[in-house]
């Protein structure tokens, strides 16, 4: 395998040629991956095979060397010093993927990445990406202790955890939608370690997010803020996502109760929401939190992980 700086010299030098490089390569990732695919129905094509993974992974760790280049270039400068960039040039990535690939670039620039250049031949892309995911989870751990935690008590809890979905697994999950990408996620551990029973009272009501994937555990993380399982809505987000058996296009509202958990009103509620996603990561539409508040009139209420503030609403989170 060869040293990530021959993969980092062949780099284009502007954001628009670095775009176009990425995109191609990884377009040869994908049609390789489905190549090799094919072989495996084919006998004695184990040599094929070995060699078509490999250039499969030299072109996944171009795309993402690009991509880390990307975030360099759309970092922090100054009007007319190196690095400045346009608005035009900003528009060429979003906010999600300058997100990741700032932290790529931080851990390619730390050395780690260089580290796992023989491990990458046993354990696959993956190795490249755990620098990243240890740099993140490093940074976020600090950040959340930072954080000043809520005091009071509230009656209603709304949370939407960064679940982390990566557990070693390849660096080719970016058809995914791999969290990491967006924002810091966190383990499970780590969430139910949050003192959320600090802020109960003994009626609190919880509101938490969950995906199918990671619904055992957040049935888990319920059980250890101490509040029981009482029902759930489903939100159909209309447009679809990868996912690792089905292509997804909905995602679970659990509520968990103490006490007295039923609603203030008699209202009886659709069960399934059906409204399009945006095209923000995780973003959760506005008519749940509305929705809470219609049915919980009473009582003080707090999001968790907010991604911003509302009125007659606390809020906890990095975004905030």
């Amino acid at each position: 395998m060869s040293d990530l700086t021959h993969y980092a010299a062949d780099l284009p030098a502007t954001i628009g040629k670095l775009k176009q490089y990425r995109d191609i390569a990884f377009a040869r990732y994908r049609a390789l991956c489905q190549g090799n695919k094919a072989l495996k129905s084919i006998p004695d094509s184990k040599v094929f095979q070995e060699k078509v993974s490999k250039e499969a992974t030299e072109n996944e760790i171009k795309a993402w060397l690009a991509e880390a280049r990307i975030g360099e270039l759309l970092g922090p400068a100054k009007e007319g010093q190196p690095g400045h960039h346009t608005s035009n040039d900003i528009e060429v990535e979003s906010h999600n993927n300058r997100y990741f690939a700032r932290q790529f670039y931080k851990a390619l620039q730390s050395g780690e990445l260089g580290k796992c250049i023989e491990r990458v031949e046993k354990e696959g892309p993956a190795a490249y990406l755990a620098p990243v995911r240890d740099l993140v989870r490093k940074e976020q751990r600090q950040v959340t202790r930072n954080l000043q935690w809520p005091k009071g008590k509230y009656r209603i809890i709304y949370a939407d955890p960064p679940w982390d979905y990566n557990k070693g697994k390849a660096l080719s999950q970016r058809r995914y939608g791999e969290a990491l990408k967006h924002y810091p996620t966190m383990q499970i551990e780590e969430i139910a370690a949050l003192p959320v029973p600090d802020l109960c009272t003994e009626n609190s009501v919880l509101f938490l997010w969950a995906t199918m994937p990671k619904l055992p555990e957040a049935l888990q993380i319920m059980d250890d803020w101490g509040f029981d399982y009482k029902t759930g809505l489903v939100w159909d987000k209309v447009k679809h996502n990868w996912g690792y058996y089905f292509s997804m296009r909905h995602e679970l509202l659990l509520v968990g109760g103490r006490q007295h958990s039923t609603p203030d009103v008699s209202e009886l509620a659709d069960s399934v929401v059906t409204i399009e996603r945006s095209e923000e990561h995780s973003e959760k539409p506005s008519y749940f939190r509305e929705l809470i508040d219609r049915l919980y009139p009473k009582g003080p209420r707090i999001e968790l992980f907010a991604r911003t503030k509302v009125p007659n609403w606390e809020a906890w989170g990095h975004d905030v």
